[in-house]
């Protein structure tokens, strides 16, 4: 987690940024998205909206367009997180707009991933499926493999929500293959977890606690202990 001190040091940051003037607009573009990230992962939601379009005024200011979708993606998921559905769709939307008119698969891909979001968090899972399609396509295209693997993660979970138990897996097994491709324990982690979850709708019991057990040692060790805590509650649901 963010402690008070790095917020208390960050916003002096901010506030001198804002005093050396226009040579220092980029840097405080970049600090007032940091800050907004750091609110929003503590869940102060309203304060986390103030950073975000404090950045993107800015961003705009300095004409800086390939910053705006990210920005704009940024406060979308704030919004949804306040459950103001139409304001967050709005900049989802902008966001998508800019990035089509950049020419941008990498900035698209990434409206793509935070518009599946929103559509899961609203229960429409359908649209959420389709929104991580299109990023699965965009992502091959531009062979960027870590947006691959979010995208078949989501999209396995998206079908996991619709009861295609048996699609949601193939789609874990593909994104499981990425992250061991790449290394990445976190991320070999997150797609074991799943495969577990798709695993105990399938009614494999043994699988699922094979699963869960491996995932939970990786978020230990890695120190991820609300993603340890996540899936020791669902190693207790199997037991029970």
């Amino acid at each position: 987690g963010h402690t008070l001190r790095l917020l208390q040091l960050l916003e002096a940051a901010i506030a001198a940024a804002r005093t050396l003037g226009e040579t220092y607009q980029p840097t405080l573009d970049f600090l007032l998205g940091k800050q907004g990230n750091i609110y929003f992962d503590r869940g102060a939601l309203p304060e986390a909206l103030a950073a975000y379009r404090g950045a993107l005024d800015v961003a705009r200011a300095l004409d800086r367009r390939n910053r705006q979708p990210l920005l704009l993606c940024a406060i979308g998921k704030v919004l949804s997180a306040q459950n103001a559905t139409e304001q967050a769709e709005a900049h989802f939307a902008e966001a998508a707009q800019i990035a089509h008119e950049l020419d941008d698969k990498f900035l698209l891909g990434f409206v793509l991933e935070h518009q599946g979001y929103h559509a899961q968090s609203t229960g429409n899972y359908e649209a959420a499926r389709d929104y991580f399609g299109q990023e699965i396509a965009i992502a091959a295209a531009i062979d960027d493999a870590l947006t691959q693997f979010y995208a078949l993660l989501n999209y396995g979970s998206a079908e996991h929500e619709l009861n295609h138990y048996e699609s949601a897996l193939e789609y874990h097994n593909r994104a499981l293959t990425i992250a061991e491709n790449l290394n990445n324990p976190i991320l070999i982690a997150l797609a074991i977890q799943n495969k577990g979850e798709d695993y105990v709708r399938l009614g494999n019991g043994d699988e699922a606690l094979t699963h869960f057990n491996r995932a939970l040692a990786i978020f230990r060790e890695s120190g991820m202990q609300s993603k340890a805590r996540e899936v020791e509650d669902l190693l207790r649901n199997l037991a029970n």
